[in-house]
C-alpha cells in the first residue's frame, strides 16, 4: 500500500500504514488504498509442505485490501504465576497466543487463503494459515501465524511484534485451558523473495512444534507499488 509521509524506518519502530506480507505475483498489482493489506507470505509453486502437498502458486499469493472489522490496540498480559506447558491434542482448539516480553495477547482464528487468493487477516486480527501443510499452533509441524502492524496508519495488534527478541516466551493457549509454552530461536528481517523459500516457515517439519509469527517491516524500504519489502519473521520452537 501507499507509503506514509509519517512512515519511519526501523524494526523497533511503530509502522504508519498497514503492513504487506505477500510477495509479488509476477504481474504486478497496483499500489493499495491506504487502509489494511495482506499479511502473510505463502511459498512459491511446488515448494514442499510438512504433509507432502504443494504451495500455492506465486499467482495465488498477491496484494489486496482489507477493510473489515475495527483496529485494536495490543494489551499487556496481566503479571501471574506461568502454567504448566502442556502440548495441545489434535482435538484441541487454540483459543490465543501470547507474547508477553512484547505486550501481545490477542485471539487466534484459522484462516486460509483468502477469495482474491491472498493470506490477509481482517484488521485488527491474528490468524493461523490453514493451508500448505501448515498445523494448528502448538501441534508438532509448523504454524504460519500473521497479523497486521499497523491498519490505516494506525498500530495494529502486531505493531510491536520487531521489537520480539531470541530466548523470549511465546504462549499458546486452548479452550480446555491448556497452555503451550515455546521459546523463540530466531528473529529477523526477511526480504519477501527470501520467505517463500524460507525452511523454517514453509519447509518440512514432523518433530517439532514450531510457530512462526509473521508482519511487515520497513527496515528494507518499500517497492515501487508502495508495499513494504521485508517481513519481520519470529520463529518459536517447543
Amino acid at each position: 500500500m501507499p507509503r506514509s509521509p509519517l512512515a519511519t524506518a526501523g524494526i523497533s519502530a511503530v509502522v504508519a500504514s498497514a503492513g504487506v506480507l505477500a510477495l509479488v505475483t509476477s504481474t504486478p498489482a497496483p499500489p493499495d488504498p491506504d487502509t489494511g493489506g495482506t499479511v502473510a507470505a505463502a511459498p512459491i509453486s511446488g515448494a514442499p509442505s510438512s504433509d507432502g502437498r504443494t504451495s500455492p502458486t506465486a499467482s495465488e499469493v498477491r496484494t489486496s485490501d482489507n477493510t473489515s472489522s475495527s483496529p485494536s490496540t495490543p494489551t499487556s498480559s496481566p503479571t501471574r504465576s506461568d502454567p504448566p506447558s502442556t502440548p495441545p491434542s489434535a482435538s484441541d482448539r487454540v483459543a490465543w497466543i501470547e507474547v508477553g516480553a512484547v505486550g501481545i495477547r490477542t485471539p487466534v482464528m484459522p484462516r486460509g487463503l483468502s477469495a482474491d487468493g491472498t493470506i490477509s487477516p481482517p484488521r485488527g486480527t491474528v490468524m493461523w494459515f490453514t493451508e500448505s501443510g501448515r498445523v494448528m499452533p502448538g501441534l508438532v509441524g509448523t504454524s504460519v501465524v500473521a497479523g497486521h502492524v499497523a491498519y490505516d496508519d494506525v498500530p495494529d495488534v502486531f505493531s510491536t511484534l520487531p521489537e520480539l527478541r531470541t530466548g523470549e516466551k511465546v504462549r499458546v493457549g486452548y479452550e480446555d485451558g491448556d497452555v503451550l509454552v515455546l521459546t523463540v530461536t530466531r528473529t529477523g528481517i526477511v526480504d519477501k523473495n527470501g520467505l517463500q523459500t524460507d525452511q523454517d516457515v514453509w519447509g518440512a517439519n514432523s518433530t517439532t512444534r514450531r510457530v512462526v509469527l509473521i508482519t511487515c517491516d520497513d527496515a528494507l524500504g518499500f517497492r515501487s507499488d508502495g508495499h513494504r519489502v521485508a517481513n519481520f519473521v519470529a520463529v518459536a520452537e517447543a
